[in-house]
C-alpha cells in the first residue's frame, strides 16, 4: 500500500503548498469512502468505471484515483483528481483506461482534507477477462 499512495502523496504535499497560509487551523478527520463501486471482471479494451461517495466533516480538498498493474506497483498512475475546495460530501468517479486480457488492476481512493491529512480508502482489485459466451 505505501508504494501505491506514493504519487498521491507528492501530490498532497503540492496541493499543501498552494493552501492559503492565512487562513485558521481546521480541525482534523479522515474521509468516510462510502459504496466504493466498480466492475470485479472488466472486458478488454474496456476502461473500467470507479465510483463512491466521499466524506469528511473536516471538508476535502483533493480526491484522487491511484492505480498500477498487475505487481508493479513502483509504477503507479493517477486516473482521477478532483478539487474539492472544502465540501464535505462529493460523489467522486473516474475511470481507469482500458487494459489487455489477464492483467490485475490494483488501485484506491485517497483524500487530502482542509488540514491537510491524507486518507486512504481500501485497496481494490479486478481483472480484466473476455466476456463469458
Amino acid at each position: 500500500m505505501k508504494h501505491l499512495l506514493f504519487p498521491v502523496l507528492a501530490a498532497a504535499a503540492w496541493c499543501c503548498a498552494a493552501c492559503d497560509s492565512d487562513t485558521q487551523p481546521v480541525a482534523s478527520e479522515p474521509t468516510i469512502f462510502s459504496g466504493i463501486a466498480y466492475a470485479p471482471t472488466v472486458a478488454p479494451d474496456e476502461e473500467a468505471e470507479i465510483e463512491a461517495v466521499l466524506t469528511n466533516p473536516s471538508g476535502i480538498y483533493n480526491a484522487w484515483i491511484v492505480y498500477y498493474l498487475d505487481d508493479a506497483s513502483d509504477r503507479t498512475q493517477i486516473v482521477a483528481e478532483k478539487r474539492c475546495n472544502g465540501t464535505k460530501s462529493v460523489e467522486f468517479s473516474g475511470r481507469i483506461p482500458a487494459q489487455k486480457e489477464g492483467t490485475k488492476v490494483t488501485f484506491q481512493l485517497a483524500t487530502l482534507n482542509m488540514a491537510g491529512d491524507l486518507t486512504p480508502s481500501e485497496v481494490c482489485t479486478y481483472t480484466v477477462a473476455a466476456p463469458e459466451e
